[in-house]
């Protein structure tokens, strides 16, 4: 499946998902060396109980920052770039749907891709606390299990959509939050758990550095090209006084 920006966004604040008690799990993302080490030293949460947990929780960590190595230091499209994270994603989580929203000059959420397992996304929601919430701390959140959760097993809005369990993360890149990742689970699938939010947690962080990288060189070649314009008309001082209005 190829990611598109298809139909995706916030829900409004009265959607269910807004409901706090249901964040099961939490994870501070902006020291993204931090998170790393600790990740392969076995030191997250649960894992510092279970020695077997945490050697599986730092093998899934390399190959997760192995993939995304060798597959983030390709130059391409901004574009191209958000559907090779998703590929990224699916690879290393379980999860049925994923989409990327990007933060804009207005500090807005503005959807930019989507996939899904079974090859049709369908309709992304995802509230929009749980995102302010999400990007405003710069912490991951993981939604619990919402079939048996009583905030939401009864609400239809949940069972329109059938989200089992679901993800997001903001992607930092040196203190600053470039977008957000969104995942979640259907009702016939399981629920996420903590060793799933550190990994997305992951891939979030080295996808920033990528997604910064491609928006920096669309920004230099829109600029280029909108100079190369002008100078067929204006003297090169007007050309940078009007570019350096913009």
């Amino acid at each position: 499946p190829r990611a598109d920006p298809g139909a995706l966004g916030t829900s409004p604040d009265h959607d269910p998902m807004t409901a706090t008690a249901s964040v099961m799990s939490q994870l501070d993302v902006r020291d993204f060396d931090g998170l790393v080490e600790r990740v392969l030293a076995g030191e997250s949460a649960g894992a510092r109980l279970d020695p077997v947990r945490a050697q599986r929780s730092a093998a899934s960590a390399i190959s997760v920052i192995r993939s995304a190595i060798d597959t983030l230091l390709e130059q391409r499209p901004l574009d191209a770039t958000l559907g090779v994270i998703l590929d990224l994603v699916f690879a290393h989580i379980p999860c049925d749907r994923g989409t990327i929203l990007l933060v804009g000059e207005q500090s807005e959420l503005i959807p930019a891709a989507r996939l899904a397992r079974s090859g049709e996304a369908g309709e992304l929601r995802i509230s929009s606390s749980i995102a302010r919430k999400a990007v405003e701390t710069r912490t991951a959140l993981l939604v619990g299990d919402t079939l048996t959760d009583g905030d939401f097993m009864n609400l239809e809005s949940i069972v329109n959509l059938n989200i089992r369990s679901a993800m997001c993360v903001p992607m930092c890149r040196d203190g600053r939050v470039v977008g957000l990742l969104y995942v979640d689970r259907t009702s016939g699938g399981a629920t996420f758990g903590e060793p799933d939010l550190e990994l997305l947690s992951l891939l979030s962080g080295m996808s920033a550095a990528a997604v910064e990288q491609s928006q920096v060189r669309e920004n230099f070649e829109r600029e280029r090209s909108l100079r190369e314009r002008l100078s067929r008309y204006s003297a090169p001082n007007v050309v940078s006084h009007l570019l350096g209005a913009k």
